[in-house]
């Protein structure tokens, strides 16, 4: 529990989790079509504009399928019983990614048996992210999942039975000794009131930090002395400005004591009355002393600057926020930017950080849709960058000279749109004087010749 009480109490570590998931999940998911068109007979996928296919053929093709589509949809909106997206089921498995090192995505099916007892298929009712305190994984000790402390049998659960575990040596024909239905092997098991326990296709173990087989290490562990540190000089602060400090200052004044207190409770009195109207405060002739002052008055007012206690801060929230991979214009610390080189950097450096966060994302809606049967549309995080428009038209105006000069070499070049909506192009061959499409050793030397004098390679 450590983790979740530093995360929630460290002001700066809510904000660079945060900044970090939502610049990976600002701009929302997208369905995308796997293929624009595949083959009936052996399932190559072929280009828009092919009327064959060129691995069998054949000459008929099929659409995506639009039922898959309509199910995206449903998934997107409302994917578990408690109405929540995709989108919000995976922003939780992203904060138990990052807090914990240790995220899970349960999928909850119901089975279908035949006669024999055998699983013959499922059906996927909810997706949630699971509780990262109540789920325990089944690994042996040398490493192998599922499987018992000495790795000779599998642990085995029956779907209709979750509670109860046994220990089979042939996991495939395992059968329950209750039902006589099919058993699966268990993976993990969540701890409510006695094991419940999941299997292969139910659940998915997520981590970032650590790589290897098992539980992850959580990352504000790595980071906990930082964050102590900041959280106790935040306690100190605010005890120097409360509790524990001294007064403001002390004034020191060279008089009588009792012509003082007589002329300073006159004052206070006339405060009162007016606080606008001077009070005069009469005081005994000091003229002969040495450096001829009154009074003086001594500043006892807390400074973080005196106390150099906030360069170090600075420092530190720096590198609880480099671990991450944000970049400090991310919080809003325009400290040391010098100019758009140096925010420009920062921004390339946060985005490889949500690259790698959108690869975990991809990983995971991949495993999710498998689950449910998806096979011709996937999912995909919208990018967060933002599409450089000019350095787009520059790209497309680049393939288009290189179409022009294959074309003029007498090839045969076909250009298309990609699922990215950029312009590419296809080399099917040379053209020879008949009209039949052909290449040899001197025709392919020549056209890597021209690739390479396109892009001012100099040959190489």
């Amino acid at each position: 529990y450590i983790c979740e009480s530093m995360f929630y109490k460290s002001d700066i570590l809510r904000l660079v989790i945060k900044s970090l998931i939502m610049e990976t999940t600002r701009n929302g998911l997208e369905i995308k079509p796997k293929f624009n068109k595949k083959c009936t007979k052996c399932g190559n996928i072929a280009d828009i504009s092919d009327d064959k296919c060129g691995n069998c053929g054949n000459s008929i093709f099929r659409k995506p399928n639009e039922f898959e589509r309509n199910k995206l949809n449903e998934l997107m909106k409302s994917i578990n019983l408690n109405k929540q997206s995709l989108l919000d089921v995976i922003t939780d498995i992203l904060y138990n990614i990052n807090i914990y090192d240790n995220a899970y995505c349960i999928v909850r099916k119901q089975y279908m048996y035949n006669k024999n007892g055998q699983i013959i298929g499922a059906k996927p009712i909810e997706t949630i992210s699971g509780d990262v305190y109540k789920i325990h994984l089944i690994i042996s000790k040398d490493g192998r999942i599922g499987m018992n402390d000495y790795s000779n049998k599998y642990i085995a659960f029956c779907p209709e039975h979750r509670n109860e575990k046994y220990e089979v040596d042939d996991i495939k024909n395992a059968r329950c000794p209750v039902c006589g239905k099919q058993m699966m092997r268990a993976v993990a098991y969540y701890d409510i009131d006695g094991r419940y326990y999941l299997g292969e296709g139910e659940i998915k173990h997520v981590k970032k930090f650590t790589h290897s087989i098992g539980y992850g290490y959580s990352p504000i562990l790595t980071l906990l002395r930082k964050i102590l540190i900041l959280l106790e000089q935040e306690r100190y602060i605010q005890k120097a400005y409360s509790l524990e400090r001294p007064p403001k200052g002390l004034l020191f004044l060279k008089a009588n004591r009792n012509s003082v207190l007589k002329a300073w409770e006159m004052a206070k009195k006339i405060a009162q009355q007016n606080p606008h109207s001077l009070a005069p405060i009469t005081i005994e002739d000091f003229s002969n002393t040495q450096s001829g002052k009154i009074a003086e008055y001594v500043d006892l007012s807390f400074s973080l600057e005196e106390s150099r206690l906030e360069g170090y801060r600075q420092e530190i929230r720096r590198q609880i926020a480099s671990f991450y991979g944000i970049g400090n214009i991310y919080q809003n610390d325009m400290e040391g930017a010098g100019g758009l080189n140096s925010e420009g950097l920062q921004i390339t450096i946060t985005n490889k950080a949500i690259a790698f966060e959108r690869k975990l994302v991809d990983d995971l809606i991949e495993w999710i849709l498998k689950q449910y049967g998806i096979q011709d549309y996937k999912i995909i995080l919208r990018t967060n960058e933002e599409v450089d428009i000019s350095a787009k038209l520059k790209r497309e105006r680049d393939r288009l000279e290189l179409c022009e000069r294959l074309m003029n070499l007498g090839y045969d070049v076909k250009i298309y749109e990609d699922e990215n909506g950029e312009l590419q192009f296809k080399l099917e061959g040379k053209i020879q004087a008949n009209g039949d499409v052909n290449g040899g050793a001197d025709e392919e030397e020549q056209l890597w010749q021209s690739i390479a004098q396109s892009f001012n390679r100099n040959g190489e």
